[in-house]
């Protein structure tokens, strides 16, 4: 265990995956776009593309999933679904 209060914290964080079904993310140009704008938010732990859907973790205490949907629109991108899960194994009962 650290000593560190600020790693103990991290390591406490529940994250939540999303995923995100994107229109038009198929292209290489918008992926490199939306992954550049994403990686620039505090809150997100990992991003990636598969298939035109946009699969990220993220920490649920420094961003929410309507944030998200929020900068993908205002990149001009349009969500035709969204689907969120916990990534934490404390969050399973």
């Amino acid at each position: 265990m650290s000593d560190n209060p600020s790693e103990t914290e991290a390591s406490a964080i529940e994250l939540v995956q999303a995923i995100f079904s994107v229109e038009n993310l198929d292209d290489p140009k918008a992926q490199a776009e939306t992954s550049k704008l994403l990686q620039e938010h505090k809150g997100l732990h990992s991003l990636s593309i598969v298939e035109g859907k946009l699969h990220v973790s993220y920490d649920p205490t420094r961003v929410t999933e309507k944030e998200i949907a929020a900068l993908l629109a205002g990149a001009g991108h349009r969500l035709t679904k969204a689907e969120m899960h916990r990534a934490s194994p404390l969050a399973e009962e």
